[in-house]
C-alpha cells in the first residue's frame, strides 16, 4: 500500500514535470526566477530606502566632473581683459591682443605669451534711443522690447563676471564705470606715485582715459575704441589667486607706463 502510494506520488510529480516542460519551464527555471525575484527585492528594498543619498552623490560626482574638465581644457592666458562699451570692436580684437601681448610676461611660464579680450556690448538708454532714431531714419525695423530685454541680459552677464574675478584689468564705459568705480583700485595705489595730468586721469583718481595712452596711441587697432573708454583696475576679488592679481598689477602698470 505505502508503495502504491509512493508509485502516486511519483507519477504526479513526473506529470508535473512533463507539463513544465512543456511550457519551456524545468525545476532550474523555477529557482532561477526566485532567485531573480529576490535579488529584485534587495535592490527594490535598497532604492527606497537610500535612493536620495545615491542622487546626492551622483549629482556631486558630476559637479566635481565637471569643474574637472574645465580646468584641464580652459584656454590658458597670460593676461585677461574685459571691455564693455556701446560698440563691438570684434574686427579688431586679435589685433589688440597682439598688442597687449608685447606688454604680457610670460605668467605661466609655458612659452607662449597669450592675451584674451571678452567683450559686452551693452548701451545705455540714451544710446539706445539714439540707435532708434538712427534705425528709423533708414528705414529698418526695430524692436524695443527685444533690444531692452538684451541690453538688461548683457548687464546681468556683466555683473556676474565683474563678481566671479576672471578680469581685473578693464576697459570700461563711463556709464559702467561710474558704477563700479567703488571697486576699483585708485591709480596712484597701483603706481606708487601720482599722475598729475587731467588728460590721462579720471577726476575720481581710479581710472585712465585709455586713447590718451601712449600705448593706445601706439597701434591703430585701438581707434575702434569709443574715445571715453576707461582703463582701470578693480580690486581683489577673494576668488583671485594672490600671485595672479599681482601678474594683473604688473600688466596695468605696464599699460599706463608704456614708453615707445
Amino acid at each position: 500500500m505505502e508503495e502504491n502510494k509512493n508509485d502516486f506520488s511519483n507519477n504526479e510529480e513526473s506529470n508535473s514535470a512533463k507539463k513544465l516542460k512543456a511550457l519551456g519551464i524545468d525545476g532550474e527555471d523555477k529557482i532561477h526566477s526566485v532567485n531573480t525575484q529576490v535579488q529584485g527585492s534587495a535592490v527594490s528594498n535598497f532604492w527606497y530606502h537610500h535612493k536620495w543619498k545615491v542622487i546626492i552623490g551622483l549629482f556631486f560626482i558630476a559637479i566635481v566632473t565637471a569643474f574637472i574638465v574645465v580646468a584641464v581644457t580652459k584656454e590658458k592666458y597670460d593676461t585677461r581683459i574685459l571691455y564693455t562699451g556701446h560698440v563691438s570692436i570684434y574686427n579688431d580684437i586679435e589685433a589688440m591682443n597682439d598688442a597687449f601681448e608685447k606688454l604680457a610676461k610670460d605668467y605661466d611660464n609655458n612659452n607662449e605669451f597669450k592675451s584674451g579680450i571678452a567683450q559686452y556690448i551693452y548701451k545705455t538708454p540714451e544710446q539706445l534711443a539714439k540707435e532708434k532714431e538712427e534705425a528709423l531714419k533708414q528705414g529698418i525695423a526695430y524692436n524695443d522690447a527685444q533690444q531692452i530685454q538684451v541690453n538688461t541680459q548683457i548687464k546681468l552677464d556683466l555683473n556676474n563676471v565683474m563678481l566671479s574675478g576672471e578680469f581685473s584689468v578693464m576697459l570700461l564705459s563711463p556709464a559702467i564705470y561710474n558704477e563700479c568705480k567703488g571697486e576699483l583700485r585708485e591709480v596712484s595705489d597701483v603706481l606708487g606715485y601720482e599722475i598729475n595730468d587731467e588728460s590721462l586721469v579720471t577726476p575720481d583718481g581710479r581710472g585712465i582715459y585709455f586713447k590718451n595712452t601712449a600705448f593706445a596711441k601706439a597701434y591703430d587697432c585701438f581707434d575702434s575704441l569709443p574715445d571715453d573708454t576707461i582703463l582701470c583696475l578693480q580690486v581683489k576679488i577673494w576668488t583671485t589667486d594672490k600671485d595672479d592679481y599681482s601678474n594683473r598689477e604688473d600688466f596695468f602698470r605696464a599699460i599706463v607706463e608704456y614708453n615707445s
